[in-house]
C-alpha cells in the first residue's frame, strides 16, 4: 500500500518529525511504500485566481508548474496525508497555495474511494484549520477517515506529550485500518446535499462552466444519487431529494443564472 504525505511546512521541523512517526506507526502495521511531498520543493506558481480552471477546465490553467506531477503522486497512492503546521492562526502559504491551485477539484472531484488523513501541528489549539483541511479534501472526492492535532512537542508537560503520542496512534490506526480494508464511509448527508448542489450548479450553468456540464456527462452522474455507487441510508437519501428544491430556490434568489 502506497501513502503520500503532503507536507505544508517551509522546513523540515517538528511536523516534519512526527509525520515521520505517523510514517513508524504505518509501517509497523504492514507493508507501507510512504512518500514525503515537500511542498518548498515543488515548483507550484502562485494562483492567480483567473477562475479559468474552472470554468474551462484545468488545461486551461495560465501557469506553468509540477501541478500535474502532484497530482498524479494523489492519484497513484493508496492513501494520502494532508500536514500542515499553523502559522498565524492557520495553515501555512505553501498549503494554502496548493489548495487554491487545485480548486477545480472542488467543481470535478476525482480522489474518490481514496482515505485521507488531516494532521495539523499544532493543530489542537487551532482546530478550525482541522476542519478547513477536512473540508477541502472532502470536496476533491476524499474520505477523511483521521483528524490529528498536536502542539510543538517540546512545549509540552509529560503527561501532554504522552496524551498527544497517544492520540497520534490512535488516528494512525483508524487511517491504516481503512486503506488495508479498503472500506470506506458512506456518504454523509453534507455529501448528498454538496452533491445535488453541484449537479444544479453544472446544470444551470452550462454555457458558462462548460468544463462542469462535461464532467457531469462523461461520468453519467446527471441521474445518479452520488458520485459512485456506495450504500447509501435511506433516509439520507429522502433528505436529499427533499432539500434539492429548496436549494435550487436559494440559488434562484442569490445568484444570476439559476
Amino acid at each position: 500500500m502506497k501513502v503520500l504525505a503532503i507536507m505544508g511546512s517551509p522546513r523540515k521541523g517538528n511536523s516534519y518529525k512526527l509525520t515521520q512517526l505517523i510514517e513508524e506507526e504505518l509501517k509497523s502495521r504492514g507493508e507501507i511504500d510512504f512518500e514525503y511531498l515537500f511542498l518548498k520543493d515543488t515548483p507550484l506558481a502562485n494562483c492567480l485566481g483567473c477562475h479559468l480552471c474552472i470554468k474551462k477546465g484545468e488545461n486551461f490553467c495560465p501557469l506553468s508548474d509540477d501541478r500535474d506531477l502532484v497530482l498524479a503522486k494523489m492519484a497513484g497512492a493508496d492513501g494520502v496525508i494532508f500536514v500542515s503546521p499553523v502559522y498565524m492562526f492557520t495553515i501555512t502559504a505553501l498549503m494554502k497555495n496548493f489548495v487554491d491551485h487545485l480548486a477545480f477539484l472542488v467543481h470535478r472531484p476525482v480522489f474518490f474511494k481514496k482515505p485521507a488523513m488531516i494532521f495539523i501541528h499544532r493543530g489542537d489549539m487551532f482546530k478550525e484549520s482541522i476542519r478547513y483541511m477536512e473540508r477541502v479534501a472532502r470536496s476533491w472526492g476524499f474520505s477523511v477517515v483521521a483528524r490529528l492535532g498536536i502542539p510543538d512537542p517540546d512545549d509540552m508537560t509529560p503527561k501532554s506529550r504522552d496524551k498527544s503520542l497517544k492520540k497520534l496512534k490512535t488516528e494512525t490506526e483508524k487511517f491504516f485500518r481503512v486503506l488495508k480494508s479498503g472500506k470506506l464511509p458512506s456518504p454523509s448527508l453534507y455529501d448528498l446535499i454538496a452533491f445535488r448542489v453541484w449537479k444544479i450548479n453544472a446544470l444551470a450553468l452550462e454555457k458558462d462552466f462548460p468544463a462542469d456540464y462535461q464532467y457531469w456527462v462523461e461520468h453519467k452522474l446527471f441521474d445518479k444519487d452520488y458520485y459512485y455507487d456506495a450504500p447509501i441510508n435511506p433516509l439520507k437519501k429522502v433528505v436529499a431529494r427533499l432539500l434539492e428544491p429548496v436549494v435550487r430556490m436559494f440559488l434562484r434568489r442569490t445568484f444570476r443564472g439559476y
